[in-house]
């Protein structure tokens, strides 16, 4: 029996037997991108050439083959482009093709209401899978098969430790594939006060990368401007503030209306919830002719994960346990709603990972990415490639990606080596300094160990959300909607923000508008 292959994203390509999309360098340095990315898949012919070549590609893309009786998927690392199939053997990047009812996967509906988002491999529906970060689906006798040809996991005795100089070099190559593979097109940085899209502005900088723009979403009350126009000043790259408080980015994000609809769908597919800052930014941006239409944004995803900023969070320490490593994750980790059935995922999990040799600091991060990064974060660069913008993720960079996953405890405690490399660049191009993370403090931690667990409904009402951001204006609409719900008194309570959105999201999935 043949798949269905039901892609809908213009920018893949097709040469009658595979479908690419995205861009790759393999081991020799060499780009492929566009059509030509087909052209990089094209002798494979069975699962151990598909694990070869998945390995070799560094960069950001899917494919689908189907020859020879040979059916067959996989996503890069980080599934940045997300693949969604079903039992009966059909394929899609857009979940809403394959829909064939609206069955609920309950253990995927409490991560969703723990975290914002699915466990990894699911969807909030029983019929629709994913394919999941480093991995690939065979399609034999059927049904669908996973392999797993690239995951974070570092097991005991196989720590590697890097000199900063090390790192710098990597990171200089890292640079120089994502401006090679760009050519002179403009780069757009979302800059933040934090290390990570500060870094690669100043490394694009000192590449000498001229063409260069960079926004940051910020209210009245953050402080975070100040941080992030002082780099983009001193290294003389045009910065743009974009307040959601403005009432004309409220009229132009039209939350409402059709194109929104669109958008909510393109970014959720039933995975995860919905972001409202770079729908408005880049609403803004294009309105007001800041950007060009062929312009590559390059957010600073994900060197905090990366550097150990999790880690830092939850005190996760090398004597930790299956046990302690499923609580620390469940309540600082999983922050809307606690949920035994999702500790108890993650305990398994964990367990699982220990007996087999890993250590507990990679099993903790491995999670981290396959979960937290590829669905809270990296997920949200749909939000570019919705509006046929393309994506660049060069902390992501296989290179980076493999030194990081093999650091000692000691690197990572405090984000150590990460943090130090950053205060050296910055240092050296005269911007502010590097942000150094910190551990939760031990009465916050206690607060969550024990009162979260007790907390069924929580006490505080979304009246009393802090927002420097100014995010609120943008997600009053959502709130108003949801008090109008027959689902009101399910969601009528939020943490935060993005407790709100997830709710929001997840109140139309259940009436059928997801």
């Amino acid at each position: 029996m043949k798949t269905h292959i039901l892609v809908d994203n213009k920018q893949w390509y097709s040469d009658g037997s595979m479908y690419a999309c995205g861009y790759c360098y393999d081991t020799a340095g060499n780009l492929y991108a566009a059509e030509s990315l087909c052209g990089f898949f094209a002798n494979v012919e069975d699962v151990y050439s598909l694990e070869k070549r998945l390995r070799e590609a560094n960069g950001l893309f899917s494919v689908i083959i189907e020859k020879d009786g040979f059916c067959a998927a996989g996503v890069d690392r980080l599934r940045s482009i997300p693949l969604f199939y079903t039992d009966s053997g059909s394929i899609s990047d857009n979940p809403h093709k394959l829909f064939e009812s609206a069955d609920i996967d309950e253990e995927a509906l409490a991560f969703y209401k723990s975290s914002g988002s699915v466990m990894p491999g699911h969807t909030l529906l029983n019929n629709v899978h994913q394919v999941m970060p480093g991995c690939y689906v065979i399609y034999e006798q059927e049904q669908w098969k996973t392999g797993e040809y690239c995951n974070y996991l570092c097991h005991r005795g196989e720590e590697q430790s890097v000199q900063l100089y090390e790192l710098e070099s990597a990171m200089r190559r890292a640079i120089m594939r994502l401006t090679g593979s760009i050519g002179q097109r403009q780069i757009v940085i979302p800059l933040t006060a934090g290390n990570d899209s500060r870094l690669i502005l100043c490394l694009l900088r000192e590449a000498g990368y001229k063409n260069v723009v960079c926004y940051t979403v910020t209210g009245p009350d953050d402080t975070e401007w100040e941080t992030a126009h002082a780099t983009a000043q001193h290294l003389g790259y045009p910065h743009y503030r974009i307040s959601p408080q403005d009432p004309e980015i409220q009229r132009l994000t039209e939350i409402g209306g059709a194109e929104f609809g669109r958008y909510y769908r393109h970014v959720g597919c039933y995975t995860n919830f919905v972001w409202l800052f770079e729908y408005a930014a880049i609403k803004v941006l294009k309105a007001s002719d800041l950007i060009n239409q062929d312009a590559v944004f390059v957010p600073g995803h994900s060197g905090d994960s990366f550097a150990g900023s999790h880690l830092v969070k939850a005190h996760v320490k090398p004597t930790d346990t299956a046990k302690t490593l499923s609580r620390k994750m469940m309540r600082l980790g999983f922050e809307y709603r606690y949920s035994k059935t999702v500790e108890r995922r993650l305990y398994t999990y964990f367990k699982h990972q220990l007996a087999a040799g890993v250590t507990p600091i990679s099993a903790y991060q491995n999670w981290i990415m396959v979960h937290r990064q590829a669905h809270n974060i990296v997920n949200s660069v749909r939000a570019y490639t919705f509006f046929n913008h393309e994506v660049r993720l060069p902390l992501w960079d296989n290179e980076l990606y493999d030194i990081f996953a093999r650091l000692p405890y000691e690197s990572l405690r405090n984000g150590r080596l990460y943090c130090s490399f950053a205060e050296y660049i910055f240092q050296r191009n005269g911007a502010p300094s590097a942000i150094e993370y910190q551990p939760v403090v031990w009465w916050k931690r206690w607060g969550k160990y024990v009162l979260k667990p007790l907390l069924r409904y929580r006490p505080w009402s979304s009246d009393s959300i802090a927002d420097p951001l100014g995010e609120w204006c943008l997600a009053q609409p959502l709130r108003e909607e949801l008090n109008g719900s027959r689902n009101t008194k399910n969601f009528n309570r939020y943490i935060g923000i993005n407790d709100l959105i997830s709710k929001w999201y997840l109140n139309r999935v259940l009436e059928g508008r997801g």
